[in-house]
């Protein structure tokens, strides 16, 4: 009987230990940035982790929000600038305040190969739609797929 409470004692001890080092990493992982990921079998840190996730999903979103807002504003005063720029034939500024310079440049790209267009471009090229719609399903079927794992947060 005393060697079934020892073992008890014991699984208590080691129970206690790992829930004091789980929280210690944690804390040292929030400390320094990092995260430390529980194993597999550790369901005791489940719901620590998905409140964690759920927080940093939520500031992510809130981040990629001003980004998106911060990239429109860059957008209209490039235009801004580039439009008074091309008015007055400037082709660089020079910055007095950085020592760096603004410079006017052409960039070209090639639009998207989205279905649409690669249908348009090989039913010119085939002079045939039969031919460019075969052509665009054996592209389509060759293509390989991945799957991935994703975790998604539903709104009650």
């Amino acid at each position: 009987m005393s060697t079934n409470n020892e073992l008890i004692s014991a699984t208590a001890a080691t129970a206690t230990a790992a829930t004091a080092t789980t929280a210690t990493a944690t804390a040292t992982a929030t400390a320094t940035n990092q995260i430390i990921l529980p194993q597999e079998n550790d369901m005791s840190t489940l719901s620590s982790a998905i409140v964690e996730w759920r927080r940093i999903s939520d500031e992510c979103s809130g981040l990629k929000e001003q980004l998106k807002e911060r990239g429109k504003k860059i957008k209209v005063l490039q235009e801004v600038i580039v439009r008074i720029m091309k008015t007055h034939n400037v082709a660089a500024l020079d910055l007095k305040n950085t020592g760096g310079r603004v410079i006017t440049k052409q960039k070209k790209s090639q639009t998207g190969l989205t279905p649409k267009t690669l249908q348009q471009t090989l039913a010119t090229y085939f002079k045939s739609e039969e031919e460019a719609r075969k052509a665009l399903e054996y592209i389509q079927s060759q293509r390989q797929i991945s799957t991935r794992d994703a975790l998604l947060y539903e709104k009650p």
